[in-house]
């Protein structure tokens, strides 16, 4: 038999784990047996992904955007000692 496994986040501890899964309704997700945590590595790749895909504006943000005509979701990524002269 195949295992369910996904990737999942606590919310209580904001740990991202790699589970054996068991879902239990409404989108819900049960962690059964071992859970490894792969936190650093998920926001590594995420990170990296962004930087591939999104394109810089001339204000030195980092932008994306999802959807087509009204985009339901943007996400922006500056680096604030550039933006502000740099560090304090």
């Amino acid at each position: 038999m195949k295992k369910n496994e996904k990737l999942v986040i606590s919310p209580i501890s904001n740990t991202i784990y790699w589970a054996e899964v068991k879902e239990i309704g409404d989108g819900m997700v049960e962690c059964v047996g071992e859970k490894r945590d792969v936190t650093m590595n998920a926001l590594k790749v995420v990170y990296q992904w962004f930087l591939d895909h999104a394109h810089e504006e001339e204000s030195g943000v980092f932008r994306i955007r999802f959807g087509k005509e009204n985009p339901w979701l943007e996400l922006d990524l500056s680096n604030n000692a550039k933006m502000d002269g740099g560090a304090e």
